[in-house]
């Protein structure tokens, strides 16, 4: 990856939401940063406060968070 050659120290780890971040990651400390790349779908409020909680839990005071979306219509609107 990409990641190893530029940022070696950088870890890339996947995390479902509403679990524990920092068990499931197996962080020592908060994160200097997140991104979130395409985490959006919709507008369940249920599966915005999932995704909010989580960020809010694996972040700390000085952790940026980035989160990176596409709006997709097709896929966004459904009946």
């Amino acid at each position: 990856m990409n990641m190893e050659r530029n940022a070696p120290s950088c870890q890339v780890k996947k995390l479902l939401w509403g679990t524990e971040p920092q068990v499931a990651l197996e962080l020592k400390q908060e994160p200097d940063f997140v991104l979130a790349a395409d985490v959006v779908y919709g507008s369940d409020p249920v599966l915005w406060d999932t995704l909010l909680e989580t960020i809010k839990a694996l972040s700390g005071s000085s952790t940026l968070v980035v989160i990176a979306n596409v709006r997709r219509t097709q896929c966004d609107v459904r009946p």
